[in-house]
């Protein structure tokens, strides 16, 4: 049978979690991480159920008791500790019944992003987006999706789904240096139909509109889309 990953013990208050998980660790040479909110504090290790120094002594255990109540942990930052002790393992064996952190270090931690948009007739009519600046959305791209005829799902999905770095889709090659607007940006707002020359390329993205350096190649562009 293959050697997992990693495993995971998980489940309900006194279900045996860190008897299994110990047994575990010491038949397959495990080393087990803690995945409970309240067994990362340094205190009160009896009232929280830590291993006893006994149970530690007969296999690795490591993030229990690792901080003090003074101090905050999150579930982004307990990710960040267990993926380190995860990299040092030879079998890594998380334990505990906080799923908030095993979805953190499986699914990555929420990025507090709320969006929301509204469709009449496939037409994209109205967008709002709740999130820290760093990740706002590509918004050339949004107001091409404004000027478009209708919005597939493809589109409605990069739209409101986040998971991309930059909220939406990679803008490519730069191409519009005044307006940083990218070749796939242009390349979407004329597939789409929302731009059909020069001159609604910049009413959409404002690309060409400055110094006109880029506008040979928007023409070029747009020689080539009429031509497929």
């Amino acid at each position: 049978m293959a050697k997992p990953d990693v495993i995971v013990v998980t489940g309900p208050t006194a279900s045996g979690k860190s008897a299994l998980a110990l047994a575990l660790a010491e038949a397959r040479g495990g080393t087990v991480i803690n995945a409970d909110a309240m067994q990362t504090y340094d205190a009160f290790p009896i009232l929280t159920a830590q291993p006893s120094p006994e149970e530690r002594a007969r296999a690795p255990h490591v993030l229990y008791g690792v901080l003090p109540l003074s101090e905050t942990v999150s579930a982004a930052r307990w990710r960040d500790l267990a993926l380190a002790e995860i990299g040092r393992c030879r079998l890594p064996i998380l334990c505990g019944g906080s799923g908030l952190y095993l979805r953190a270090l499986m699914q990555g931690p929420a990025r507090d992003l709320w969006r929301a948009a509204w469709f009449t007739d496939g037409r994209l009519d109205a967008v709002c987006f709740l999130g820290p600046a760093g990740d706002r959305p590509h918004w050339d791209m949004v107001r091409v999706l404004f000027r478009a005829p209708g919005v597939d799902p493809v589109q409605r999905r990069l739209l409101l789904s986040g998971r991309g770095a930059d909220g939406m889709v990679d803008s490519g090659p730069l191409v519009c240096a005044c307006f940083g607007v990218g070749l796939n940006i242009i390349a979407a707002a004329i597939g789409s139909g929302a731009a059909t020359s020069v001159e609604t390329i910049g009413q959409a993205l404002k690309a060409g509109t400055n110094c006109g350096s880029c506008v040979p190649e928007l023409k070029r562009l747009l020689r080539h889309a009429h031509a497929a």
